[in-house]
Formats: structure tokens, sequence, C-alpha cells
């Protein structure tokens, strides 16, 4: 009994979270009132990190910052100008704050895991431009039920806003001084690339996504050869995890590889159908 107690011991010591700690992963989001009003969502990372993006309507501008979440679901710290504290559990986030000007209180809830979009669901930050502002950093938030947050960093100004993710990737966004941000998302490499304009201000931005809140893949899926002599219909089957997207690329020469399909996981097999004729095919499968 005491060699076991003393085992556990120097496990707590080595990985506490796996104790102590438990995973609040996910995308929260709601409003904040008092002083002033607004808007705000909250991405958890698996480390417990927590992105804080809020949209101020009564000052129009923006505000974020990264903060920890103890292993009892609380968390503080500066975010914009103001001091806030707060906690998070399975299903809501919820706290104050203060400020020179007065004080706020915010509560949200827990953004549903699945949903129409739940392949293109993460955290997704990269560069821009700005006709007025020159480089500025762009990030987005996208969550399962298809909202979609975008937030701007640029002359030490800050905006944020919120707007729709379509199925197919595509979406609109507009933040609280008026401008409107446009593009869509890749399913192969889950990229960003969009525009935006309003107030006599445009301007372009690329991201990458960076954080995808969804489950480790089960499988590698290495490339496949597939070879006939004759025509026939060709199939390729892959067993897919739920919320992951699946990209199908064909070559003859092990060099120059082809998209011919992407497939959505729903947790069964699917397949993919080609037809071969006196050719060797080669596929590759990337899980993303």
């Amino acid at each position: 009994m005491a060699i076991r107690l003393l085992l556990l011991a120097l496990l707590a010591i080595i990985s506490p979270r796996l104790f102590f700690a438990q995973s609040f992963e996910g995308v929260y989001s709601g409003t904040f009132s008092g002083v002033s009003v607004g808007k705000f969502v909250a991405a958890v990372q698996a480390d417990n990190t927590i992105n804080i993006w809020g949209y101020d309507q009564t000052w129009e501008t923006g505000l974020r910052n990264t903060l920890q979440v103890a292993a009892d679901g609380t968390f503080s710290g500066i975010v914009g100008v103001t001091l806030v504290s707060g906690s998070v559990n399975a299903e809501r986030v919820s706290g104050s704050g203060s400020n020179s000007d007065g004080a706020i209180s915010f509560s949200g809830n827990r953004k549903p895991d699945t949903g129409p979009v739940n392949h293109f669901v993460g955290c997704y930050a990269g560069p821009g431009s700005s006709n007025i502002k020159g480089s500025i950093q762009v990030e987005a938030i996208v969550a399962a039920d298809g909202t979609a947050w975008f937030y701007s960093m640029g002359m030490d100004l800050q905006n944020g806003g919120e707007g729709n993710l379509n199925p197919d990737g595509s979406f609109s966004v507009t933040d609280v001084v008026g401008i409107t941000y446009i593009g869509s998302i890749s399913e192969t490499d889950f990229s960003i690339s969009g525009s935006f304009s309003g107030g006599g201000e445009t301007g372009q931005f690329s991201l990458v996504r960076k954080t995808n809140f969804l489950p480790p893949l089960k499988e590698n899926l290495a490339t496949t050869r597939v070879l006939s002599s004759v025509a026939s219909n060709l199939q390729v089957q892959i067993n897919t995890q739920d919320r992951r997207s699946y990209s199908i690329y064909r070559t003859v020469d092990l060099s120059t590889w082809v998209l011919v399909s992407t497939l959505r996981g729903d947790g069964l097999a699917q397949s993919y159908f080609d037809t071969v004729e006196n050719e060797t095919f080669f596929y590759r499968v990337d899980a993303k």
C-alpha cells in the first residue's frame, strides 16, 4: 500500500493536470453589460488557456487577451482595459470586471461541439493589410453551429464582430465600426483568404487554423497503391471520424498529386469511386 501511494504521489508531481484539472476545451459566447455593453467569445484551448475577445458596442472597439484557466475553472486578468475575473465549466462562462469608468458583468453559454460546419471549427490567425492601418493582424474563431467571429488589430486600433459561416466555407462578418469581412475557408488545408471594406477602409487577409477543437486522429492513413489492367470501378474506402475532413489525392508518378475528392467525416465508413483503365494510380488520403 505504501509503495502504491508513493507511486501515485510521484505521478501527481510529474503530471498534476492528470489528477487535479479537467479540460474545458471549447467555444463559449455571450454578452457583457454595465458601464458598457457588448458581446464576447471565449475559446478555451486543450492546455486550459482561454482566448477572450470582446467587441464593445458602447465605445465601438474590440478587446482581447489570453488568460490561464486554473484547475477549478477560474481565471482572471486584463482584457482590453478591464480587469476581469470569472469561471468556466462544461456549460457556461461568467464573471465580472472593472475599469476606470465602472463595472461590468458577463455571462455566456458553451457552443455545441457538433453542427452544420463542425469540420471548420477552430481558431485562425494570420496577417493582413489595410489601406489605412498598413500591416494588421487578423484572427477568427468558428463554432460548429456556423457562428464566426473576426478580430483585427492595427495602429493601436482593435475591432471585432460576429457573423455566419456557410456550410461551403464562405462567410460574411461585420464588426462594430461597420467593416465587413468576406471570404472562404479551404476544406483541403483549412486556410482562410478574404478581404474587408467599410468606412473608407479596404484590405486583404490570409489566415491559417491554429486550433481545431477536434478529437485526435485515430489512425494515420498511408499512401495506397491501386493497379487495374482493365477498365473497372475502383473503390477507396475510409473509416472516417466525425467532424474530420478527408482529402483524396491521385497520382501516376508519386510526384504530382491531384485532388479528386473531399469527404466530410461522420463516424462511418465512406468510399470514393474512380474509373481506372490500363493505368496504375496511387491514392493518398489526408485527414484534417
